[in-house]
């Protein structure tokens, strides 16, 4: 055990720093924000559910008119890492959700360490590089935002198992390749997932463009390359299947319009938050153009500093390519309507997601990488007293001219009610921006003064210094911005209980009632810190929710007024009447009835004992009529659905622009039962389980048969 934590010191010391930085996260007193909650939590607690009770949830009615959650790209339902937190934790409640949020952190910092080390040959630089990804001003201002976490987390990983292949061709590669891609593509937002694709196309092509000159086995490159993208597809495939099983119906899938896409860029107002991050919570008129949560592009005064040192004494042609990439995503990032977008977005898959600000994840990545080269290249040349001497020299000036120009824009009890604020966990303290520049100005003098009492009186290294003073700098940070990114006040306490007391079984009593009185916030049981979706955890029909995941069908008959026309109807339902009022219904008109016939005949059919189990619905019906009727079913048309009268298959129909029925034939009654069914969802899910264990066991098997000397020696690749 000792030599483990000592081979893995700075692992466990990232581990160590992330879990006691975000403390309240950690010792469970507080929650996570926002989207963690509304619009994440709800559908991974589904999943867990179908995960506890071993049986497929295709499809669930309780919000939007019904959706198919494995076929939600952000659910996680196809993702191991969901899977095994609800193994451990008995279901995917609060406790599986905040572990995953911390573990987007660790395995950022983690990540980002494994590759600089294998760069760099240095930990002390690589860990300074880890601590600086992990709690950079991504990770921390979009924390409510895990699906975009997950993106950054997994990114160094992606790329060092790619440089690692493309350098050493060694089988293992091929493989943890392939599976951190099929991690990272079933749990981040998709938005990365297209990103990702693009960065790994153009890894490549640069690594072949370097290797040009050389005796390089371009041959075994690409076939390797070509298995491991093999191997992605069977690890994902229950995902690729589920995403096309909805992709006729699914709202995002088509290129959005321009405006819309250009929504929460980061433009240069937001480059504050390179010097200054505490200031991106203010609500200052500067940042009226983007979202708290996606304005912050920090990476550290250590990063930072080491990045101005990279351009002004490095002229390497790596050093010129990551520049570009910083230059290239900080223009992407923009977001304003400059030109290149009008472009960019009939790419494949670019027009199809919002935000632009996320583009600065691979500003702080490239960043962090030339930063990474230039203090190696300071502690290669012995030069690193009088770079870091200097470097201090100019950051205190800095500071001092700061603290000294942003009070005149504030005051002391302005800047003490803002700590106080922060001490107490206000959301975004009611301060004037200079209030928040004046205290990141007295954290770069407090830091600066650390690292220099711990040179000056207790003789540590000044990479050792650096490390203290780059810890400081971006935990006390963290601490800064957590109350209005990350942390929502409300018990953790009383939220556990409120899942703890959340119904086993569907909830029957609303059948008959109409859908436009089953909204899914009202009239459920509530809790402080969730505002949305309640229907869900409370497994409550309802017709409307928050999820991006719609059909567009939906959206469609929101804007036509067809959704206001069947929320009149319950669940099951005989059609009635029109958005007009008839004495008959004419063929075609919105139903489709083959021909007119008179209200009157509506009424002889009965409907009765309606049913909701998962994926699945029933109700007696008798139609004394002597002609064919329609059935309507309240829930969102999909080809997959199932109907059977009495074991006899039915014909399912649109019956208006989203919602479906089935023709009833004259004089007939009985059971009928609507299913749905996704044939292909069994085999590629155990295709994919299968080449897991396949992978994971041959990485085992090379790991015990590797001589001991060997795995060292990988590490310190």
């Amino acid at each position: 055990m000792k030599s483990l934590v000592l081979k893995y010191r700075f692992e466990f010391l990232i581990i160590l720093l992330v879990l006691l930085t975000l403390w309240p996260l950690t010792f469970h007193i507080y929650i996570p924000k926002w989207d963690n909650l509304d619009a994440y939590l709800p559908y991974r607690h589904g999943v867990g559910e179908m995960i506890v009770q071993g049986e497929w949830h295709l499809w669930s009615p309780f919000h939007y008119l019904g959706y198919p959650p494995y076929s939600d790209l952000q659910s996680g339902a196809w993702n191991p890492i969901v899977w095994l937190l609800t193994f451990i934790y008995g279901a995917y409640e609060l406790n599986a959700l905040v572990t995953e949020l911390l573990l987007c952190y660790i395995v950022a910092g983690i990540g980002m360490f494994r590759l600089a080390g294998t760069l760099f040959t240095n930990d002390k630089i690589a860990f300074i590089l880890g601590i600086s990804y992990a709690l950079s001003g991504f990770m921390v201002n979009s924390s409510q935002l895990m699906v975009f976490l997950l993106g950054v987390a997994y990114l160094p990983w992606v790329c060092l198992w790619l440089y690692k292949l493309l350098n050493t061709f060694k089988w293992k590669f091929v493989i943890l390749l392939a599976i951190t891609i099929a991690l990272h593509t079933t749990s981040a937002s998709p938005a990365y997932t297209i990103l990702l694709t693009y960065f790994c196309v153009a890894t490549v092509i640069y690594v072949f463009i370097r290797k040009r000159k050389s005796h390089y086995n371009y041959k075994k490159a690409i076939i390797q390359l070509v298995i491991s993208l093999f191997l992605v597809v069977l690890l994902i495939l229950p995902y690729l299947n589920a995403f096309f099983e909805f992709a006729p119906y699914f709202n995002r899938i088509e290129e959005m319009p321009l405006e819309q896409f250009l929504v929460n860029p980061f433009t240069p107002n937001e480059y504050i938050s390179f010097i200054y991050p505490f200031s991106t919570v203010s609500s200052d008129d500067l940042f009226i153009n983007s979202s708290r949560t996606l304005r912050n592009g920090y990476f550290g005064i250590v990063g930072l500093t080491l990045l101005m040192i990279a351009i002004i004494r490095l002229r390497t042609s790596r050093i010129l390519t990551l520049l570009i990439g910083i230059f290239l995503s900080l223009y992407l990032a923009w977001g304003y309507n400059n030109g290149i977008y009008e472009y960019l977005v009939h790419l494949p898959g670019i027009g199809t997601f919002r935000h632009p600000s996320i583009y600065r994840t691979f500003t702080i990545f490239f960043a962090l990488l030339a930063a990474g080269y230039a203090l190696k290249h300071i502690v290669d040349s012995n030069n690193v007293y009088i770079t870091l001497k200097r470097s201090m020299i100019y950051w205190s000036i800095f500071a001092g001219i700061t603290l000294f120009i942003s009070f005149f824009f504030t005051s002391w009890e302005m800047i003490f009610s803002a700590l106080e604020g922060v001490v107490n966990f206000v959301e975004s303290p009611e301060q004037s921006i200079g209030t928040f520049i004046f205290i990141n100005g007295l954290v770069l003098i407090i830091g600066i003064l650390l690292a220099f009492a711990l040179r000056k009186f207790f003789k540590v290294s000044l990479l050792v210094s650096l490390i203290v003073f780059s810890v400081f700098d971006l935990v006390i940070n963290t601490q800064l911005s957590g109350p209005s990114t990350i942390y929502n006040t409300s018990s953790y306490r009383e939220l556990e209980e409120y899942f703890d007391n959340l119904p086993e079984e569907i909830n029957q009593s609303h059948n008959e009632t109409p859908m436009k009185e089953l909204d899914h916030r009202k009239g459920v049981p509530a809790v402080s810190g969730i505002w949305v979706n309640l229907s869900i955890y409370n497994k409550q029909l309802a017709y409307n929710g928050i999820n991006p995941l719609r059909f567009k069908n939906y959206d469609e008959a929101e804007n036509n007024g067809d959704l206001d026309f069947v929320v009149q109807e319950p669940l099951f339902f005989v059609p009635s009447r029109l958005r007009k009022e008839h004495d008959t219904i004419q063929s075609g008109l919105i139903w489709g009835i083959d021909k007119p016939y008179s209200v009157s005949e509506i009424n002889k059919m009965q409907i009765n004992n309606s049913i909701i189990s998962n994926n699945a619905f029933s109700v007696f019906i008798d139609n004394s009529s002597d002609q064919t009727q329609y059935l309507g079913f309240n829930q969102n048309y999909h080809h997959l659905w199932q109907v059977k009268l009495n074991g006899e298959n039915l014909e399912v129909n649109k019956i208006n622009s989203m919602v479906m029925g089935v023709k009833i034939p004259p004089n007939s009654f009985g059971e009928v039962a609507f299913k749905f069914v996704s044939p292909r969802t069994t085999w590629t899910a155990l295709i994919a389980f299968i080449s897991y264990l396949i992978s994971i066991g041959l990485l085992i098997f090379w790991y015990w048969t590797t001589p001991k000397s060997s795995v060292s020696s990988s590490h310190k690749e």
